[in-house]
């Protein structure tokens, strides 16, 4: 019988701790071999490529062109990180009611929990990407509104991918 080693800083058999998921994405961003090949950048939609999926956590690379974001959203119960690998992405975080605008440049790493809602999207000139990774894996995303100073859910989705509705990339589908 062989056995399967488990990382230390293992939360429970369904998530990762906040601190692990920061490590794996930060290790994963070191990894250029890894990512860098796959990467691809798409005008007409945002793309992405899952680069790792199991039951504690999943990955993703993301691409980013100017003027592309997410709407405002959380991860519908799981904990998350991503580091943006090149460009420099605003993320826009709603606390009080009260949006705050964060502009996250190559290197940085934002760590969250299950209740954090954000909106990330490209400003800048030229292409950007980021790494992303969930734990528990991806299952459901709840989208918001702001109405008065209070986030109001405008609608909850099951997923699989970062987002609903992102095309595979063709490299990755079987």
């Amino acid at each position: 019988m062989s056995t399967v080693p488990l990382e230390l800083y293992l939360l429970s058999p369904s998530a990762l701790t906040r601190t692990a998921i920061t490590r794996k994405v930060s290790a994963l961003a070191a990894d250029t071999d890894r990512w860098l090949p796959l990467l691809r950048y798409s005008t007409d939609q945002r793309w992405y490529a899952q680069l790792e999926s199991n039951p504690f956590y999943d990955a993703w690379l993301l691409s980013w062109t100017p003027g592309q974001s997410t709407e405002l959203h959380d991860h519908g119960g799981s904990s998350g990180a991503f580091t943006v690998l090149s460009g420099t992405l605003r993320e826009v975080v709603v606390s009080g009611g009260l949006p705050r605008h964060l502009d996250r440049p190559a290197g940085a790493t934002v760590s969250f929990g299950p209740k954090y809602v954000h909106d990330v999207g490209h400003t800048g000139d030229g292409p950007a990407a980021s790494l992303h990774v969930y734990s528990p894996p991806l299952s459901r995303m709840n989208y918001y509104a702001v109405e008065s100073n209070q986030l109001v859910r405008t609608r909850t989705e099951l997923t699989d991918t970062p987002e609903k509705g992102w095309a595979k990339h063709p490299a990755l589908v079987s």
